[in-house]
C-alpha cells in the first residue's frame, strides 16, 4: 500500500523511495531557511526551525493513524492495491489487448497463415494532486513555543482528514475539470471502463420482498460474471447504508430465518463479500474484483505534510498536506472490465 510512506513501502518500491527522498528534501529546505535566519543573521526570536525532528515524527505517525479513522471499506480495499510512480508522471496508462485472429483446427497441422497478431491500444487517467494548506500566525506561535508542536499537530490532523476526503471524492466521482492530453480524472461512477447497471428495483424499499431484492442483486452481479463480460474472479459488492439497513430484515421461511443480507451472500455465486460504504447513498451499489489487474490507484506522492519555507522573520508559518493519486480502472478492447456501478435511472 503506497498511500503512506513507511520503511516497508520505501524498501519495497523505488518510486516510493523517491517520494520519501523528495519529502525529506522539501522539509530540509524549510529547516535550512529557518536556521539561516538564526545563524547567519543572529536572530534568536522568530527564527527557529519550523518544527524539530521529533515533531515531524509525531506528525507522520498521526497521518498513519488518521488514515485508519477517516477512510471506509471501499477506500481501504481499493487503496491497498495502489502502485507508486514518480511525481513527475501526470498520466498513468496501460496497454489494452484485443482478440487474436481466429486459429485453425486440422488433422495435419498445416496452416496457410503461420503468424497471428493482436490488436492493441492504450488507455489511462490523470494523476491529480489533492492538497490542503494550514498555518499559524508567527506571533501566536512565538507565544506558544512550549506547546507549538501540539497546536500545529491539531491543524495537521484536520488537513489530513480533508486530503483524504478529496481523495475519496476523486476515487468515486473523479474531476471533470482536469484533463491532460486527452486523459481525464475519472472516478468509479463515471469511468468509461466501469460497467453501468440500471437498478430497476429499489434496494432500499422496505416493501420489497426477498425474491425481488435477490433478483436485482443477481442481475447486478451478472453484469460482471455473465457471458458478455466473463469475469471469473470473486467480486466484492459495496452497498449504501440505506441498503444495508433494509437487508437486515428477515422473512421467515423465505430466507430460513436468515437476514436478507446473509441470504444474498449465501445465495449468489461469485460474491466474496458484501460491505457497506459511506461513499454510496440511496439505491447505489459498486461491484469490484479486488485485483490490480482490474482496478488500481496510482500514487505519485503518498500523504505527507510539507513545510513552506519562511524567507523573512515576520513571515507566518505555513504547511501543506498533500498527495497525488488517481484511479485506474482497466478494460480490454472489447470493454470487458472488473468494476460495475449500479444505480436507479
Amino acid at each position: 500500500m503506497s498511500l503512506i510512506l513507511n520503511s516497508r513501502v520505501v524498501n519495497a518500491s523505488a518510486a516510493a523511495r523517491s517520494q520519501y527522498e523528495q519529502r525529506e528534501l522539501l522539509r530540509q529546505v524549510a529547516y535550512s531557511g529557518g536556521r539561516s535566519l538564526a545563524l547567519n543573521h543572529g536572530l534568536q526570536v522568530n527564527a527557529l526551525p519550523d518544527l524539530d525532528e521529533k515533531a515531524w515524527l509525531d506528525l507522520d505517525n498521526q497521518t498513519v493513524q488518521l488514515i485508519g479513522q477517516e477512510s471506509d471499506p471501499l477506500f481501504n480495499d481499493v487503496m491497498a492495491l495502489s502502485r507508486s510512480v514518480s511525481i513527475g508522471k501526470l498520466v498513468a496508462a496501460y496497454k489494452r489487448i484485443g482478440a487474436m485472429d481466429v486459429g485453425d483446427t486440422s488433422l495435419t497441422g498445416q496452416t496457410t497463415k503461420l503468424m497471428g497478431d493482436l490488436a492493441t491500444d492504450y488507455d489511462g487517467i490523470v494523476i491529480p494532486i489533492h492538497q490542503k494548506s494550514f498555518g499559524k500566525q508567527w506571533r501566536e506561535l512565538e507565544g506558544q513555543r512550549s506547546i507549538g508542536s501540539d497546536d500545529v499537530a491539531d491543524l495537521q490532523a484536520a488537513s489530513v482528514r480533508e486530503v483524504i476526503r478529496l481523495m475519496t471524492v476523486n476515487m468515486i466521482d473523479g474531476n471533470p475539470l482536469i484533463n491532460y492530453q486527452g486523459a481525464n480524472s475519472y472516478g468509479i461512477k463515471n469511468n468509461p471502463n466501469t460497467l453501468a447497471v440500471t437498478l430497476t428495483q429499489d434496494m432500499t424499499s422496505p416493501a420489497a420482498t426477498y425474491a425481488q431484492l435477490q433478483a436485482q442483486f443477481a442481475t447486478f452481479v451478472r453484469a460482471l460474471r455473465g457471458p458478455d463480460n466473463r469475469v471469473t474472479a470473486p467480486i466484492t459488492v459495496y452497498i449504501s447504508s440505506e441498503i444495508e439497513t433494509n437487508l437486515t430484515r428477515t422473512s421467515g421461511a423465505t430466507t430460513m430465518d436468515r437476514s436478507f443480507y446473509t441470504a444474498l451472500l449465501a445465495d449468489t455465486p461469485g460474491v466474496a463479500a458484501i460491505k457497506t460504504s459511506w461513499l454510496l447513498t440511496g439505491n447505489q451499489m459498486i461491484g469490484a474484483v479486488l485485483n490490480s489487474a482490474y482496478i488500481q490507484p496510482i500514487t505519485g506522492m503518498a500523504i505527507n505534510t510539507t513545510p513552506i519555507p519562511r524567507q523573512v522573520p515576520f513571515a507566518d508559518y505555513h504547511w501543506m498536506t498533500w498527495s497525488a493519486s488517481g484511479l485506474l480502472i482497466k478494460a480490454d478492447q472489447a470493454g470487458r472490465a472488473g468494476v460495475a456501478y449500479g444505480a436507479s435511472a
